[in-house]
């Protein structure tokens, strides 16, 4: 396969399985998936953008080891949205 053939099928994947779990959402809650090829950070905001979205919501796991030099990708969301961006943090393991 070319790495073209490769991205597309990933791509298709993607959502298809983003599909799937939508489904089990009220459907008042997802107007659609979307699926980008490229760096997540960038993709986020470039959707963002393209879908002309008020604000975007991301997850964070929280800083840790190298995360701290090269930044994780909600930090570079939150750096380079044009939009506001709400972080929200996984609940502490017990």
């Amino acid at each position: 396969m070319t790495p073209a053939a490769v991205a597309e099928l990933l791509e298709g994947e993607a959502k298809k399985y983003l599909d799937k779990l939508a489904l089990a959402l009220p459907p008042n809650l997802v107007l659609g998936t979307l699926v980008h090829i490229g760096s997540p950070w960038s993709a986020i905001c470039q959707a963002a953008e393209d879908q002309n979205a008020d604000m975007i919501v991301i997850g964070s796991h929280g800083y840790s080891g190298i995360d701290k030099l090269i930044g994780t990708t909600a930090a570079k969301v939150v750096n380079h949205a044009k939009q506001s961006v709400l972080v929200v943090r996984a609940p502490e393991k017990i």
